[in-house]
């Protein structure tokens, strides 16, 4: 009876991490359909704000896999748990492939522009900061003069200093209005880079002047005149 029982037992427990494999294979292509679906655009902060759902969609298949292996290897061909063990693994792998790959979709559709906002909103901080410590110049005449050695809040580190990171080259333009000598306005566009499209080629063209309003454009070089973002 003991041995009835403690068989009981392990069937009962195989069968429950079983289902938590299939819900978890489950999950993750449910979760990364969502992702796919919300943050199709480089409007949607969706992507970003919820990172950690996304690395447990990324995650939950190799855990699936794992619990699947386990009762695979403790019930190597003993009825049926170890055929519903080997249906799991393969779920598992495909739940894997089919949600790295809506991730990755996401990430390539959305990755360098996203990237790319968020390097001129660094560009507008550190220009901020570089006036406020420069009254008399105003704003720096170039993008190197931010890469200093001392740890100074207008700092940006290579490759912003040299104006170019991930699929984009940036350009910076500063001007005087008052004809005074003092630079008071830039303008930064962000295009992309054919020399460093690494197989892929963003769609979206930015600008950005002293405002720190960003303005977007999918037909050539992006203006003053462009939708804001």
């Amino acid at each position: 009876m003991r041995k009835v029982h403690c068989y009981k037992d392990h069937v009962k427990t195989a069968n429950r991490l079983l289902q938590i494999s299939f819900v978890l294979a489950v999950f993750s292509v449910v979760t990364a359909w969502v992702f796919h679906v919300r943050s199709g655009n480089i409007w949607s902060d969706f992507y970003n704000d919820h990172w950690l759902l996304r690395k447990l969609a990324f995650l939950s298949p190799w855990v699936a896999a794992v619990l699947a292996l386990v009762v695979f290897i403790l019930n190597w061909k003993k009825g049926w748990q170890f055929v519903l063990a080997f249906m799991a693994i393969f779920v598992s792998g495909v739940s894997f492939f089919v949600s790295a790959n809506l991730l990755n979709s996401i990430y390539r559709c959305i990755g360098p522009e996203t990237a790319a906002v968020s390097s001129l909103r660094t560009y507008n901080d550190a220009m901020q900061e570089f006036a406020k410590a420069h009254p008399q110049q105003g704003f720096p005449s170039a993008l190197q003069d931010m890469a200093v050695d001392q740890d100074e809040p207008w700092k940006i580190h290579s490759p912003l200093s040299d104006g170019q990171k991930f699929y984009y080259r940036f350009i910076y333009l500063p001007r005087s209005t008052h004809a005074d000598g003092k630079l008071d306005a830039y303008q930064i566009l962000a295009d992309p880079d054919p020399a460093h499209n690494h197989g892929y080629i963003p769609h979206y063209h930015f600008f950005m002047d002293e405002s720190g309003t960003l303005r977007i454009s999918r037909n050539g070089p992006a203006t003053a005149q462009s939708e804001p973002l």
